[in-house]
């Protein structure tokens, strides 16, 4: 976070920003180590001793492990992700979740300026993909689509410190990707991220090259000071959350 230039800041510098698909968290153990290493069966070694998984490995074990966790948690419905947009009609229920998005951006982005984030939030121009785990909201992201464009732009992203480094983060990217290729036909994603979410980021398939052409987005979104332009092409060959 800083000043509306760096406007992605996916919370406080947050552990949510870094390491992320690297992380078991707590997705139960790690299984065999045979199956870390991707082929299946023992590596003989000398003594009949297998071979350790490389970090590489181990970090993709983990991966699929957590994705398998947080699977398992929507199919149980304990948690949720949904696309809501503020409007003169916006039900009590959607209300209330953004109000509370709105709570954890301002408390995960301190340097915002509160006011800018509530012109955003409930921009009718603006939409948010909401986390919610027992009708409680603990984390989403604000963005904004340029259909003619075929581009979004993220503005906001947090998720709140007491579930943070849990891999919701990717999961709520995923749900956000999926969204915007599904409803919306959008091509790529844009975003002015600082330095501290820069990583999260790059972990989410974004690039500091922009391949876009300008045309597309030049004179509709901002440049920001303090922030680094970056930018996500979306697959239509596979699904961000299956």
């Amino acid at each position: 976070a800083g000043s509306p230039g760096s406007r992605s800041g996916a919370g406080n510098g947050a552990p949510e920003t870094s390491g992320k698909p690297a992380r078991p968290d707590t997705a139960g153990g790690h299984g065999d180590q045979k199956d870390l290493s991707g082929n299946g069966k023992d590596n003989g070694a000398a003594g009949g001793a297998s071979v350790p998984a490389s970090p590489a490995q181990q970090r993709q074990g983990a991966y699929v492990e957590r994705e398998a966790w947080l699977t398992k948690q929507e199919l149980d419905g304990d948690i949720r992700f949904e696309c809501v947009k503020y409007s003169d009609e916006c039900n009590p229920t959607h209300l209330e979740w953004l109000l509370a998005l709105k709570n954890i951006f301002a408390r995960q982005l301190p340097n915002m300026p509160k006011e800018y984030i509530v012109r955003l939030v409930f921009d009718k121009h603006h939409r948010s993909m909401v986390a919610v785990k027992k009708d409680k909201v603990f984390g989403g992201c604000t963005f904004r689509c340029f259909e003619g464009q075929e581009f979004g732009e993220i503005v906001f992203l947090a998720i709140a410190a007491q579930e943070q480094v849990r891999g919701y983060g990717t999961r709520l990217m995923n749900h956000l990707k999926e969204y915007a290729k599904r409803d919306e036909k959008l091509t790529h994603f844009l975003t002015y991220a600082d330095n501290n979410a820069i990583g999260y980021f790059q972990k989410q398939g974004f690039t500091r090259e922009i391949f876009l052409e300008r045309e597309k987005w030049g004179g509709f979104i901002k440049d920001y000071d303090g922030g680094t332009l970056m930018e996500c092409a979306l697959n239509y060959c596979l699904s961000y959350t299956q």
